[in-house]
């Protein structure tokens, strides 16, 4: 995870930055709202907090180093996944999931409809008119945000699923295009490991997620 990992903040008054995700490397935009477009119109480009406390981190000496963080979250705890009132419940039934460590919030069941790319990203598509939980800035996740969660859908060592279980089990529809041609995405199979594969953007069997920038 630390080659797609910068610094970034969430706002001044909290004290502290989070870590953003790196962008992919895509600059070239195939359709509004996608990988290429959200990096020329500034959805990657977080405020960066001038001589913060700290910067957010992960815990590498905790059992759990991918899920627990090396300084307090928001709610005063090192838990790096919580809901949205900063509780954590095993399980992964739970649809609005606050990733500490890099400041963004998940809806854990993806946006639950199969569709093909273009359907789910472009102008008048499902995607851009999500209104959720009271927010209307939904997105579709770039390769990279995917990878920032891969393996925290479940636990290896207890065998229980975490927060992210439900989104991760899913074949999920990434906002990057594959290479530098315009007719293939790149989509996350099924299934509890993170492995990345390119197909059509015409496919319909893909689901669709959304994330946002999370501020408390």
């Amino acid at each position: 995870m630390a080659n797609i990992i910068l610094h970034t903040s969430n706002p001044p008054q909290v004290g502290f930055n989070y870590k953003r995700v790196q962008p992919t490397g895509q600059v070239v935009s195939y359709a509004v709202y996608d990988d290429g477009w959200n990096l020329a119109n500034g959805v990657y480009d977080y405020l960066v907090q001038p001589n913060p406390l700290y910067t957010q981190d992960l815990d590498t000496s905790s059992p759990t180093p991918l899920s627990t963080l090396k300084y307090l979250n928001a709610f005063g705890t090192y838990d790096r996944f919580t809901e949205e009132d900063g509780t954590v419940m095993s399980g992964g039934t739970q649809f609005w999931i606050i990733d500490h460590l890099t400041g963004l919030m998940w809806f854990n069941y993806g946006v639950g409809i199969r569709d093909s790319f273009d359907n789910l990203m472009g102008v008048g598509g499902i995607i851009e008119g999500i209104s959720l939980n009271g927010f209307t800035d939904w997105r579709s996740p770039n390769k990279n945000e995917i990878i920032s969660i891969q393996d925290n859908g479940w636990d290896r060592v207890s065998g229980s699923p975490y927060l992210l279980d439900n989104l991760l089990r899913q074949p999920l529809f990434t906002c990057t295009t594959f290479g530098i041609g315009q007719t293939n995405a790149i989509f996350k199979s099924s299934g509890i490991d993170t492995i990345f594969q390119q197909n059509l953007k015409t496919d319909t069997l893909i689901y669709g997620t959304i994330v946002r920038t999370y501020y408390p």
